[in-house]
């Protein structure tokens, strides 16, 4: 989550909407919630070719990490579609 959020910020998609600790509320803004939905949205419409360029593209370790985790949690979310369409 930390990598996102800090993704996020370099984007200009979280603003001074994320609040820290430190005697004040922990949380994000409702204008911070609707761009992250976006983002996820966005995420679950990638394709598999989609996110094997993304790893190919990686400039760090740390992306390319990152880009295999969101390929991995489609390609599981695809096969539980097709075991509950009995479409294997």
């Amino acid at each position: 989550m930390r990598m996102l959020r800090e993704a996020c910020k370099e984007d200009g998609l979280l603003g001074e909407g994320v609040l820290r600790s430190g005697g004040r509320k922990e949380g994000v803004y409702m204008r911070d919630i609707e761009r992250l939905k976006k983002i996820y949205k966005e995420i679950n419409d990638l394709t598999a070719e989609e996110t094997l360029q993304l790893v190919r593209w990686s400039k760090t370790e740390e992306e390319q990490e990152l880009f295999e985790g969101i390929g991995n949690y489609l390609l599981q979310k695809n096969q539980r579609t097709a075991i509950a369409e009995n479409a294997f």
